[in-house]
């Protein structure tokens, strides 16, 4: 790595494996990116109300500047924390140096449950948010309280407004956001959208129209579809562009 940065070690005291023992399942790993950046990654498996859900930790190399929680697609529809949008979002995130935290909503992959229509997917991030903001460790990686972001991408946008009005982040980053296909509101938090042209699952005049309600602008990918197909790599660059405006805003 370039420069002064510094580099991490997530230091397990006793007292943080035994809640671990009574509270998660917990697999560790470690793994590289393209810049060669030390990623520990872990697996976690959290309660929540409809039982375990799979989870999995992201802490980047160097000095984290705060956490991503990263919510999936449809879970009917092959929805899972390995989608392909999540994975451009956690890729950029981490090398932004923030931590990321995926996880698959009920009945998906291990994730213990059924489907809820949303209300339980809601129940779940939050859940997610709790445990892991209140991990020793976890605060331990920032001198103060780190910022947050709730990120999803579809069904996922979905679920994470809702879970804002709950417990709202610092700020939301919603990809292809399910405007007209689900009745919610945009909270009032700092807002990142993206939507690809020529979305065949939720058109870009919806998104449009559901962001103009809240005068909340659009960045729009040209020439892409709801997966953003063939924009993948123009797609994290609008990411980072993001993560880059959340490093810097100021309220004021």
């Amino acid at each position: 790595m370039k420069g002064n940065q510094t580099f991490l070690e997530l230091n397990i005291s006793a007292e943080f494996l035994i809640y671990l023992k009574l509270h998660a399942s917990v697999k560790w790993g470690v793994r590289t990116i393209e810049e060669k950046m030390a990623i520990k990654e872990i697996e976690m498996t959290v309660r929540g109300k409809s039982g375990n859900l799979e989870t999995r930790l992201s802490i980047p190399g160097c000095a984290p500047k705060g956490i991503a929680f990263l919510s999936h697609p449809h879970p009917l529809f092959g929805g899972n924390m390995n989608n392909k949008v999540i994975h451009a979002l956690n890729k950029s995130f981490l090398q932004e140096n923030w931590i990321t935290v995926r996880h698959n909503f009920r009945g998906v992959g291990k994730s213990q449950g059924v489907y809820d229509n949303g209300a339980g997917e809601t129940e779940d991030l939050l859940a997610l948010v709790q445990f892991y903001l209140e991990l020793p460790e976890i605060k331990a990686l920032f001198s103060s309280k780190p910022k947050t972001c709730f990120s999803g991408f579809s069904f996922g946008t979905y679920v994470s407004c809702n879970a804002a009005f709950s417990n709202a982040p610092d700020f939301l980053l919603l990809l292809g956001t399910a405007a007209e296909k689900w009745k919610f509101d945009l909270p009032a938090v700092p807002t990142f959208l993206i939507h690809g042209e020529k979305d065949e699952v939720i058109p870009l005049k919806d998104a449009l129209e559901w962001a103009g309600r809240f005068g909340q602008a659009v960045t729009v990918i040209p020439n892409t579809d709801h997966f953003f197909s063939k924009q993948i790599p123009l797609l994290q660059a609008m990411i980072k562009r993001a993560i880059t405006w959340m490093n810097h805003y100021d309220p004021l």
